[in-house]
């Protein structure tokens, strides 16, 4: 009778631990595809960090692609390299 018990209930824990790997299992699955997914998000976030310098620096050469565009306007409308140089020092 005392065999039986003990019998049962180490059946009871076997059923026990095999549910608990076979949750084990699903959830380093899910950690796995969750990791997976930060580091595509992070490779992303390079990629869009890259961009925007990229963005940034191409404003400011055609920033400075317009500053020089007045200052030749103004140089051949004036004739006068005098006011040019001090523009192009300045900015």
């Amino acid at each position: 009778m005392r065999l039986d018990k003990t019998i049962s209930k180490l059946q009871q824990e076997r059923n026990i631990l095999q549910k608990t790997s076979e949750t084990l299992e699903i959830e380093k699955s899910k950690a796995i595809e969750k990791s997976d997914s930060l580091t595509e998000n992070n490779k992303n976030s390079g990629k869009i960090r890259d961009f925007q310098e990229l963005y940034d620096s191409n404003q400011k050469m055609l920033s400075y692609g317009r500053k020089i565009n007045e200052l030749v306007n103004k140089y051949f409308q004036t004739n006068n390299k005098k006011n040019l140089r001090p523009n192009l020092t300045s900015g």
